[in-house]
C-alpha cells in the first residue's frame, strides 16, 4: 500500500505541474488569435498580404508574465491555508479560459490572460512549498509536469484549431484543466499523516547520543 501511495503522489505532482502551467502556455499559444479576434474586419495588412494586428502580440506576453512574476515575489510573505490557495488557483485558471473566450473586447481578454498568469504564479509557489510534506523526489515529477505543459499545451491548441475548432471554443474545451487540477489535489493525492524523512540519501548529522564528542 505504501508503494502505491508513493507512486500515486508522483503521478499527482506530475499532473499538478502540468495543469498549473497549462493556462499560461495556452494564452501564449493563442496570443495572435486573441488579439485578431477583436480586430475590426478589413484591417491593415502587411506587404505579404497577411493581416496585421494593430496591437502587438507582445502585449499578451507582458500580461502573461508580469503578474506571475509579481505573485512569485509576494506570495512567500503571505501565509494562508494551502487549501485556500489551491482553491484560488483553480478558480483563476478557470476564469482565465472563460473570460478570454467570451470577452467582447480586447481589454476583457487581457483580464483573462492576467488571471492565467496569477494562477500559474500562485500555483507554483503553493505546490512547491507543499512538496515539503512528501518524498523529495516529487519535485522531479513536478518539474517534469511543468515541462510537459509547454509541449502538450501548445500542441493541443494547435491541433484543436487545425481541426476546425474556433479559438474561443478551444479555450472553453481547456476548462477540463482546472477540473483536473482540483480532482488531483483533493481526490487523488495522498498527504502523509505523519511527515517524516523518507529519502534514504538524507542522514542526521548526529544519530545517537553516544556519537556526541567528549569534552
Amino acid at each position: 500500500m505504501a508503494f502505491w501511495h508513493k507512486y500515486r503522489n508522483y503521478i499527482s505532482f506530475w499532473i499538478l505541474g502540468l495543469s498549473n502551467n497549462y493556462s499560461y502556455v495556452i494564452m501564449l499559444s493563442a496570443a495572435y488569435d486573441i488579439i485578431n479576434g477583436h480586430e475590426p474586419k478589413g484591417g491593415g495588412s502587411g506587404d505579404d498580404g497577411k493581416g496585421c494586428n494593430s496591437m502587438s502580440t507582445g502585449a499578451v506576453l507582458i500580461a502573461d508574465i508580469l503578474p506571475c512574476l509579481i505573485v512569485k515575489l509576494l506570495a512567500p510573505f503571505v501565509f494562508t491555508n494551502t487549501n485556500l490557495r489551491v482553491s484560488v488557483v483553480v478558480i483563476l485558471s478557470a476564469l482565465s479560459f472563460i473570460i478570454t473566450s467570451l470577452s467582447m473586447n480586447i481589454y476583457f481578454s487581457y483580464i483573462g490572460i492576467v488571471c492565467a498568469s496569477l494562477s500559474s504564479g500562485l500555483g507554483e509557489t503553493t505546490f512547491l512549498s507543499y512538496t515539503s510534506k512528501f518524498d523529495s523526489r516529487v519535485i522531479s515529477y513536478w518539474s517534469s509536469g511543468t515541462g510537459a505543459s509547454g509541449l502538450l499545451g501548445s500542441m493541443s491548441y494547435a491541433l484543436l484549431t487545425s481541426w476546425g475548432l474556433s479559438p474561443k471554443n478551444t479555450l472553453l474545451v481547456m476548462l477540463f484543466i482546472p477540473v483536473l487540477m482540483a480532482l488531483t489535489y483533493w481526490c487523488f493525492i495522498c498527504e502523509p499523516t505523519h511527515p517524516s524523512i523518507t529519502d534514504e540519501s538524507v542522514r542526521p548529522l548526529i544519530s545517537d547520543s553516544n556519537d556526541m564528542p567528549s569534552l
